[in-house]
């Protein structure tokens, strides 16, 4: 996949990303763009959050086994995509790291996200911090959730609660009804 950074230069406008249509402004599309590559995803499309709280856009989901053969457990393997672009070095966008502080893909979480998938971003437990909600696809093609939330005294996540979901669940969805600041979960 490939994505292009540039800048509409000299005219004090800055574009982040850019599609193969251009950069829609009001300003003139004098654009420098360099495409740049990113890192894979399983089939089941990666999310896009904030994970370390730099107001970068990163993102969290699965990466392919590099051999030609797959291997399950390292496709579960929760990965991040870690926003590290400057324009100093603007051919990488993203770096791919373990979700959570681990060493490597074998010792990261485990969760092959489901495609389609039902996960989330929001605040569970009122810190005004992003948690993630995650449904993964076990080995028996049942559905389980993780809840992940943010713990900014430890710097990471961590788990809070976890479970299976009823067979023949399908897509969750939340939703804050009448404005009370909770979150309920919407099951289809």
């Amino acid at each position: 996949m490939f994505l292009f950074i540039g800048s509409a230069q000299g005219f004090g406008m800055s574009c982040s990303l850019i599609n193969t249509i251009g950069c829609e402004v009001a300003y003139p599309s004098y654009i420098e763009a360099v495409p740049v590559s990113m890192p894979p995803s399983t089939t089941a499309q990666p999310i896009p959050f904030d994970v370390n709280g730099n107001l970068r856009l990163d993102m969290i989901g699965n990466v392919p086994s590099p051999d030609s053969s797959p291997n399950a457990d390292e496709e579960a393997a929760l990965m991040v995509w870690s926003n590290v672009w400057d324009k100093t070095n603007s051919t990488i966008l993203f770096d791919t790291v373990p979700f959570n502080g681990a060493t490597n893909s074998t010792t990261a979480p485990k969760c092959r996200l489901g495609s389609p998938h039902s996960s989330a971003i929001l605040d569970f437990d009122g810190d005004c911090l992003a948690d993630i909600f995650l449904t993964c696809q076990e080995p028996d093609d049942q559905l389980s959730y993780h809840i992940w939330l943010n713990d900014p005294a430890g710097g990471d996540f961590r788990e809070a609660q976890s479970g299976m979901l009823p067979k023949g669940t399908g897509m969750i969805s939340f939703g804050d009804v009448g404005m009370l600041y909770y979150s309920f979960i919407l099951q289809c």
